[in-house]
């Protein structure tokens, strides 16, 4: 039906310059993406005047569509998907898609707006589509659309029994080894590498964005570019995600080949295909870090700064926070940047992590490592816990300890143990047997791994955090100044006055408590740490009767 048929089934029902005002607030409404026709069909229908629109007894062909056709009846197959494109329009938030389709005449593109847009995302390449509704204009480099609204009761739906020939069309993805210069409508799968950053820029006057990142097959590595809407893509992906660029196109840039996805094309997550694996990522020493450049690196944390919020300049709220990492060839400021910034809460000193696509720059204090939204963190806690005489459960067990009057002794407990053989006192041992309710032992062997003395086990000395040294096993108070929870053990940070340490923990414990550790003193990259399995609460009425007990005993009568 074209316009002058639209026209003549309206007059008498509305005025004309009345018509003309609405069609005129219908182009504005869709930010001036639609065309007369098109407003004057919702028009109609929002007037609920039946335009008495006869439906095809058969599907009609691409080939005979033409500029002013409504009510289209379509069976076509899809060749691209584009992404969904977001814009405002007076009357709030629209939506737009495209989707091109052919049949065994030619293809079309079919533009879905508002709530069908969002039917792009479950189309897939080389499925058979029913079209719907909609109306016929010119639109891209001249060609015919098709534009379905949900006012105009448009539709698109996939058919799994094809009622009519059509062409195949299957989606081979291009080997990044093959790609070449200026290619359009081209499929690629890979497996994202580094991810470089995303950058904005002014253009007619409106600001775009593009992100890049490195795309890896088995044939070879591209730089792949996604911009405006699918630069935002790039803070939901890390290194190692599979993904498929699909209606892409290639391009010189200023010193390799290209590949690029705008608003035509669509990136898919996880695609059904099979990809080798990443090879191991090469990790840079701290020391060889320069400004100006992206890095992977990895170490352990030797200081946790504050988190502290900010104005941004375009008046929107940011926040930061800085650790200090430490590897074997130097320590560097790490500064996390706003939505990174939360994950300070989950770190303590003594954590060792890896940092992916970190960038370098000179800070006020010299290099930092900058981590923003296409960078990531990952905690690679590798503390075991070992099998110590307070987690013995029925079964097999092997025990390391001293030995001393018929039982074994170790850094969280003693049990006993009946041997065959003769062992002095403070003997170092290792135990193979069964636990029920006692030790049933199998088998003896005499050790002389590092392990703390028979004395200090007994009567563990009371030290000070700042005195405290590598192997000591010894008796510390402190208060807890903060707990990292692990899946069977915690990562604390202790206060005794005398300075910090931090140490992990088997055992609930709670922070702003006071508690007495035996604990084990092991040399890390960051300073001494301490390990306990065995530790109480203090009660400080208790404590100090103790201690004024002990200090009775030394006053000579």
């Amino acid at each position: 039906m074209n316009i002058d048929q639209i026209f003549s089934q309206l007059e008498g029902k509305i005025a004309k310059n009345e018509l003309d005002q609405k069609i005129r607030e219908k182009i504005d409404e869709f930010g001036g993406l639609l065309s007369e026709e098109g407003a004057i069909l919702i028009v109609a229908a929002d007037l609920g005047i039946d335009l008495k629109l006869e439906h095809p007894r058969e599907f009609m062909e691409i080939k005979d569509l033409s500029v002013g056709m409504s009510d289209i009846w379509l069976c076509a197959r899809v060749i691209c998907i584009s992404s969904i494109k977001v814009f405002q329009r007076d009357s709030g938030i629209g939506k737009v898609a495209n989707v091109e389709v052919m049949d065994g005449t030619g293809s079309t593109r079919v533009v879905l707006w508002d709530d069908l847009a969002d039917l792009a995302v479950r189309l897939t390449k080389g499925e058979v589509v029913e079209v719907k509704g909609g109306y016929i204009k010119k639109g891209y480099r001249e060609g015919l659309e098709i534009h379905l609204s949900p006012s105009r009761r448009g539709s698109i739906t996939t058919k799994s029994e094809i009622e009519k020939d059509l062409p195949e069309c299957k989606t081979e993805y291009t080997p990044i080894a093959e790609l070449e210069e200026e290619m359009a409508d081209v499929d690629v799968a890979g497996r994202v590498g580094q991810l470089f950053g995303i950058r904005e820029f002014q253009k007619n006057g409106g600001t775009g964005k593009v992100a890049s990142l490195s795309l890896v097959d088995d044939t070879g590595e591209i730089r792949l570019c996604l911009w405006n809407d699918k630069a935002d893509i790039a803070q939901r992906l890390k290194r190692g995600d599979l993904i498929a660029v699909e209606g892409g196109y290639t391009k010189m840039g200023l010193n390799e080949l290209e590949l690029h996805s705008g608003w035509r094309g669509r990136i898919v997550l996880n695609p059904a295909i099979s990809v080798s694996e990443l090879p191991e990522l090469e990790r840079v020493d701290l020391i060889d870090l320069e400004p100006g450049q992206s890095y992977s690196v990895s170490g352990t944390i030797a200081e946790v700064g504050e988190r502290r919020s900010f104005v941004k300049s375009d008046g929107s709220p940011g926040q930061l926070a800085s650790f200090i990492l430490q590897d074997k060839s130097a320590e560097v400021r790490v500064v996390l940047w706003n939505e990174q910034a939360d994950l300070v809460d989950g770190l303590v000193q003594g954590i060792r992590l890896s940092i992916d696509n970190g960038f370098a720059k000179e800070g006020m204090q010299g290099l930092e490592l900058h981590v923003s939204a296409l960078g990531q963190v990952t905690i690679e806690e590798e503390f075991t816990i070992e099998q110590k005489i307070f987690n013995v459960k029925k079964g097999s067990v092997v025990l390391t300890g001293r030995y001393y009057k018929g039982e074994l002794i170790d850094e969280s407990g003693r049990i006993r143990v009946d041997l065959d053989t003769t062992v002095e006192d403070g003997q170092l041992l290792r135990i193979e047997g069964i636990y029920d309710t006692e030790m049933t032992v199998k088998s003896v062997e005499k050790i002389t791994d590092e392990f703390p003395s028979l004395e200090s086990l007994l009567h563990p000395p009371r030290k000070r955090l700042a005195a405290l040294e590598e192997g000591d096993f010894v008796e510390v108070y402190a208060l807890v100044r903060r707990v990292l929870e692990f899946n069977t053990y915690a990562r604390v940070t202790l206060d005794d006055g005398s300075g910090e340490a931090t140490g992990i923990v088997v055992g609930d414990i709670k922070e702003g408590e006071e508690y007495c550790f035996y604990t084990r003193i092991y040399k890390r990259e960051t300073g001494v740490e301490c390990v306990c399995y065995q530790f109480h609460i203090v009660e400080a009425e208790k404590e100090a009767f103790d201690v004024i007990k002990e200090l009775e005993g030394l006053v000579e009568v």
